[in-house]
């Protein structure tokens, strides 16, 4: 019998081949291109390409959409992301779990650390812990700074969250609801809040207690129950589901309050971060583990190790965005790698990735900053600056 040039892949239809080369990501597929010519032609035949933009975006898609001439620059195009504004001092602090920061309509509210920072940050107050909230500008320019007294600025572990139109402010007994102008609108009385979330259009809080608390959009108290667990670390909403961990291995899932549906078991660390998008759940451990869970079927359809510990998961245009040591890795849905990852100029773990008026902002825990658009010649062309600390 003639032998095959191409192996058992002469005897396969070329449109079941094209299917097999997708599931590869685009440093695998130029490798693949270098083996024979049948996958050279594959590698460089537009309808590799189609299908695989059309896994990661809509299928109503075209390649007018990009502003492409074919698919390949099509997927090219809309997988890549340009730098915008590079590298400036936000913040500066050793201790990496002094700030949080979360964004409202484009403007970034931030809690500055308790060690004195860079401008454009104000000179903290003189007690003991957080006691302001910083305000900035689309452009990333210090607004304002505002006082919350005593009974926050004593407050070791303050967090934020955006809830309908609001930015949240909790210390260790009070928790102050603001308007955009950081106004406080209404006060409420509740120790130990460390984890927020949005649930069935509720503000859920969760505690070191093990308890969760939730409000309507008018402040009122609706429900309580107590998780069964000694805190709830982590606390995020996954369509009709409440997901939260208490800073171990499993992953609880509620389908109302007190009802518990099922429990995700695979990290054999505890488990740090949390992020539901649509019917995917991502999880990521101490263990520099990240997974992928899926919805109907309640599994891990996922998994893969990492280099380092993961500081933060954020989902922007259908991507995965993951805050790493000294760079932000960049996945598909379904939890495959686009190369290369975001980094250049962060020194530390990237705890803070978010999404401010179609850009994407992340910085580390010593306040690198980094800004990127989508396409080039998008959003505001930015120019390099270099942290005081470089």
């Amino acid at each position: 019998m003639e032998s095959s040039p191409h192996g058992c892949f002469d005897w396969l239809p070329e449109e079941l081949i094209l299917r097999i080369l997708s599931h590869l990501s685009v440093q695998e597929l130029r490798t693949a291109s270098a083996v024979c010519v049948l996958f050279r032609r594959l590698y460089l035949d537009d309808s590799l390409w189609e299908r695989l933009l059309k896994l990661i975006v809509h299928s109503s898609v075209c390649v007018e959409d990009v502003g492409a001439s074919n698919w390949k620059e099509a997927y090219l195009r809309y997988t890549q992301v340009q730098p915008v504004e590079v590298q400036t001092a936000l913040v500066h602090s050793q201790d990496l779990d002094t700030y949080q920061a979360v964004e409202l309509n484009g403007t970034i509210f931030m809690i500055p650390p308790m060690e004195p920072g860079h401008p454009p940050v104000a000179k903290p107050s003189t007690s003991a812990g957080h006691s302001q909230v910083a305000k900035y500008s689309e452009d990333l320019q210090l607004v304002e700074t505002v006082q919350f007294g005593e009974a926050f600025g004593e407050c070791e572990t303050p967090t934020l969250y955006v809830y309908n139109g609001h930015v949240i402010c909790a210390s260790d007994d009070i928790i102050f609801i603001c308007n955009p102008n950081l106004d406080v609108v209404q006060r409420i009385e509740l120790e130990g809040v460390i984890a927020w979330a949005e649930w069935k259009g509720l503000l859920c809080a969760g505690l070191d207690s093990g308890d969760v608390y939730a409000w309507n959009s008018a402040g009122k108290l609706m429900w309580q129950f107590d998780t069964d667990t000694t805190e709830c670390d982590l606390l995020e909403g996954w369509n009709d589901l409440l997901v939260h961990s208490a800073s171990d291995t499993r992953i609880h899932l509620w389908s109302a309050p007190g009802k518990l549906d099922a429990t995700l078991h695979g990290h054999t660390y505890p488990v740090n971060c949390l992020r539901a998008h649509r019917n995917r759940l991502y999880s990521a451990s101490l263990g520099m583990e990240f997974r992928v869970w899926d919805y109907d079927s309640r599994i891990c359809i996922m998994r893969m190790g990492l280099p380092s510990t993961i500081g933060m998961i954020t989902v922007w245009e259908e991507k995965v965005y993951v805050g790493m040591l000294a760079q932000v890795l960049c996945l598909e849905p379904s939890g495959r790698v686009l190369e290369p990852p975001l980094g250049g100029g962060f020194t530390e773990i990237v705890g803070t990735v978010l999404v401010s008026k179609g850009r994407l902002v992340a910085f580390d825990r010593h306040g690198n900053l980094k800004v990127w658009a989508k396409h080039a010649g998008q959003g505001q062309p930015g120019s390099s600056a270099t942290s005081p600390d470089q």
